[in-house]
């Protein structure tokens, strides 16, 4: 039998959270948590194979946090999806984006097929 892969979304939105635990849970043990700082925490302790997050958070958002776990060798291994609810993330993403972490991106609301869609295109790279 096949392990559960593991994820973390992190969304100050606690309904984006739900949904995104709706939408992969039968595959992933998903981790919910509502800032980057939490992120980062929860990344290092379960290394996760997906990490899902808002880009705008409270306390340290969700690029700074993935900036900071792109230093840890384990990384490598991870896929990232950005999401945004605010038009002009995408094109903040496209010049800001992490060089060495693989990564998309995807504008709330976003549909189960796009989000898994790109979920399994990123896992495949890494």
């Amino acid at each position: 039998m096949n392990k559960k892969k593991r994820m973390v979304v992190a969304d100050d939105d606690e309904f984006t959270r739900a949904l995104v635990k709706t939408i992969f849970k039968p595959k992933f043990e998903v981790d919910e948590v509502i800032n980057g700082k939490e992120l980062v925490v929860k990344a290092q302790q379960n290394k996760p194979d997906l990490i899902i997050t808002d880009i705008v958070m409270p306390v340290l958002s969700g690029y700074r946090a993935i900036s900071r776990l792109s230093k840890e060798p384990y990384f490598k291994r991870t896929a990232v999806i950005f999401m945004s609810g605010m038009v002009g993330d995408r094109d903040i993403y496209e010049m800001y984006k992490p060089d060495n972490v693989v990564t998309g991106f995807i504008t709330k609301p976003f549909s189960k097929a796009d989000i898994t869609a790109l979920a399994k295109k990123l896992m495949e790279k890494t």
